[in-house]
């Protein structure tokens, strides 16, 4: 039975927006979890946290293959688009092209830097230990080229007098 001048929509109708809406939010809400997740403050702010509970003993390891660092156990997720591609501290040079991950444990206070790469620009973090302190750079090619050798020969202020 028909009724007449009744405007509505009918339940199998509301059915189909319904899954049609829900298979969006599927495909879309893990994208924007993801993006909010690499935003480069929240990478910033876990490493810092990260070496606050940081001691001469804790390892301090470079993952090229999965892109994160990880700093006594804490696994950070660089920020996309960035790719790590070199670990150094004095005396050693590890590139992403040779190895997949490596980890050291300090011994003794040192500084150790990663370089990651987005495009043409450079991200070098240099983590200086056991203090614990955390600096970020952007820098270019030339500028992340000069960090990894200045780090690797331990002469890092150079490089900051010079930055």
């Amino acid at each position: 039975m028909k009724r007449k001048g009744l405007k509505g929509f009918t339940l199998l109708e509301l059915l189909i927006v319904l899954v049609i809406l829900s298979v969006a939010l599927t495909l879309v809400l893990p994208a924007l979890i993801k993006r909010n997740l690499n935003d480069m403050a929240l990478f910033e702010n876990r490493v810092r946290s990260a070496l606050d509970e940081v001691s001469l003993k804790k390892d301090i390891c470079a993952n090229f293959r999965d892109n994160y660092i990880s700093i006594g156990g804490v696994n950070i997720s660089l920020p996309s688009p960035y790719r790590l591609t070199a670990f150094v501290k004095p005396l050693t040079l590890v590139s992403g092209e040779n190895r997949n991950s490596y980890c050291f444990t300090a011994s003794q206070p040192t500084v150790a830097g990663f370089v990651a790469k987005n495009k043409n620009n450079y991200l070098l973090i240099a983590v200086f230990l056991p203090t614990g302190e955390v600096e970020f750079y952007k820098t270019d090619e030339a500028e992340a080229e000069t960090f990894k050798d200045k780090v690797s020969k331990g002469r890092i202020l150079e490089w900051f007098n010079s930055y």
